[in-house]
């Protein structure tokens, strides 16, 4: 297998790739996270779009925001999400 290496410049482009790359990241992950919060918040004072997951646990409740499923005790306190899947995943596996 060939050796190679990076130039210097070459070096000082990738670290400005990574970083804006970085950047976009956590953009993305602040957005998603509030965006889930919201939407619970909607969805949990709503309860209209809320069904009871009784197959895998009493008292499991379940809803859909965007493309992932929320599921959530209620409890004294509010509510404990207890897990977040993406629509595709089977519930039967990862609960």
């Amino acid at each position: 297998m060939p050796t190679y290496k990076f130039s210097r410049r070459s070096k000082a482009k990738l670290e400005v790739i990574i970083r804006s790359t970085l950047d976009k990241v956590r953009k993305n992950l602040s957005v998603t996270l509030t965006g889930l919060k919201n939407g619970c918040s909607r969805s949990l004072k709503r309860q209209t779009l809320v069904w009871v997951v009784g197959d895998f646990a009493i008292g499991l409740h379940g809803f859909v925001y965007q493309s992932q499923v929320i599921y959530y005790f209620e409890a004294k306190h509010g509510v404990t999400i207890v897990r977040v899947l993406h629509q595709r995943m089977n519930p039967t596996l990862h609960l």
